[in-house]
């Protein structure tokens, strides 16, 4: 049986559905690529920065994220890979937003562009700074996106993980705690405000934002309001198995 192919474009919060579940034999039915790992839309979709160079004793996880960044080309990594399915969120947009640089755009992930010497001095452009221009932007790379992806990959499906930011974690005990943030209620509805503007109806969503989940103190890239329980992985999974059947069947 084949495998059915799936690229990954998000944060931890998609990564963790694929690389954390309890589901022991998922590598016999799915080949993952995970693509640009905490990019902000706006920067996938824009022109390459070609003028930068990376700091020393940058790990080699930092490198890539920081090079797909970047150096964009999502299409050559898609067209590459000919996926069946591609898995987005849009985590990387609230939390972080672009930095501006000309007429160009990389995301505004403060810890990862310490790593990065930038010749030209970038503007903070982000849902906080310039919320309605934003928007804007944003879905105009959304439609671009969808666009050139049906161009180059007719047959891949877009599936929109509708992810969320939690407040609360288990501890050791599991005694469940708050993470004492104020900010994740915004947070979670600018969310919904992005993927409110979604409106082919060739995209499909998996949402599970009706049901409650929390992060764990075990979590095994640490403690995290993008980091989720097992559980969640494990339903995201199951709707995802249950969306490949019905999207087949169309």
């Amino acid at each position: 049986m084949r495998k059915i192919k799936v690229a990954v474009i998000g944060s931890a919060a998609t990564r963790g559905c694929f690389e954390l579940s309890n589901q022991s034999d998922l590598d016999n039915i799915l080949e993952v690529h995970l693509l640009n790992y905490q990019s902000s839309l706006i920067s996938i979709m824009s022109e390459p920065m070609e003028s930068y160079s990376l700091k020393d004793n940058v790990s080699s996880f930092t490198k890539k994220i920081i090079r797909d960044d970047f150096e964009k080309g999502i299409f050559d990594k898609l067209n590459a890979i000919n996926p069946d399915y591609v898995v987005m969120d849009f985590t990387s947009d609230v939390a972080y937003g672009t930095l501006q640089i000309g007429s160009k755009y990389v995301t505004n992930n403060q810890p990862r562009l310490d790593h990065v010497e930038i010749p030209e001095t970038g503007i903070p452009f982000t849902l906080k700074t310039n919320r309605s221009e934003y928007l804007q932007k944003w879905t105009e790379s959304f439609n671009e996106f969808t666009r050139k992806l049906k161009e180059s990959c007719p047959s891949t499906k877009v599936v929109v993980h509708a992810a969320s930011f939690v407040s609360s974690y288990y501890e050791e005990t599991y005694l469940l705690k708050s993470l004492q943030r104020n900010d994740v209620q915004s947070k979670n509805k600018l969310l919904r405000t992005l993927e409110g503007t979604i409106t082919d109806n060739e995209v499909y969503f998996i949402d599970l934002t009706d049901r409650k989940f929390h992060s764990s103190e075990m979590h095994k890239w640490k403690l995290g309001y993008l980091h989720y329980e097992t559980k969640y992985y494990n339903e995201f999974l199951l709707e995802f198995f249950k969306l490949i059947i019905w999207s087949n069947m169309r």
